[in-house]
């Protein structure tokens, strides 16, 4: 996956933020918007995301639907440029793409889904992260809603911006986030990579309508190439 999905999920429930250390104002407000998600057993939300590949110059842009059903079916479901599908049941996980007619079919416990426990043990992310509030930096006059730029948007009331910064080195420079905290949820998520590339995700409307179990099932559609 592009992102990592445990760790996009963990974003977005806001449960695994390093709390133990950072800005005092910051880990305040964090500890309450948690409290609000913590409750929170399903959602479904539209993104749209931009990648800015360094190296070109480029930028690449994605939209989809991620959608939630505790204790652990989800599934990410990638509609342009091409529709993509991760989906899990919480016993089996399923990666589908449809141009390519290949989907593959791994258990809901192999290494790639295992950080999914991020979402329930808050633990797995305090070491990595320091928490500060996000302010502009003075060397940076980009747009403030363009994907290369570090800057926040306008304050508003009722939003919390934040930035992580990694305690050890990793592909991963910064992060950035604007949260709504009376939903308990991310708005808005940009990650630095120390390569330069950046990814820049903003969320639709919440909603958090109970959904089907069946909707976390996949069945490949005739014709497509299955790995098991």
């Amino acid at each position: 996956m592009r992102l990592s999905l445990a760790f996009f999920l963990g974003l977005l429930f806001l449960t695994s933020f390093a709390l133990a250390e950072g800005n005092g104002d910051v880990l305040d407000a964090l500890s309450k918007v948690q409290e609000v998600s913590s409750h929170r057993k399903h959602f479904s939300v539209t993104y749209e995301q931009t990648r800015f590949k360094a190296l070109v110059k480029k930028t690449v842009a994605e939209k989809g639907t991620l959608e939630f059903s505790a204790p652990k079916s989800f599934r990410w479901e990638i509609s342009s440029p091409s529709k993509e599908i991760y989906v899990s049941n919480g016993k089996d996980f399923w990666k589908y793409s449809e141009i390519a007619k290949h989907a593959q079919k791994l258990k809901a416990d192999t290494g790639e889904l295992a950080v999914l426990d991020v979402l329930f043990r808050p633990g797995n992310l305090k070491r990595d992260y320091k928490v500060e509030r996000w302010v502009a930096p003075v060397d940076d006059g980009a747009n403030g809603s363009d994907v290369v730029s570090s800057v926040p948007p306008a304050s508003k009331q009722g939003k919390l911006f934040v930035l992580l910064i990694p305690r050890v080195k990793s592909k991963q420079k910064a992060l950035y986030l604007i949260i709504d905290q009376e939903k308990g949820f991310v708005d808005e998520l940009r990650i630095v990579h120390e390569n330069g590339n950046r990814v820049r995700t903003v969320f639709g409307a919440l909603s958090e309508v109970n959904i089907p179990a069946a909707h976390f099932e996949f069945v490949p559609p005739p014709g497509t190439a299955i790995d098991k």
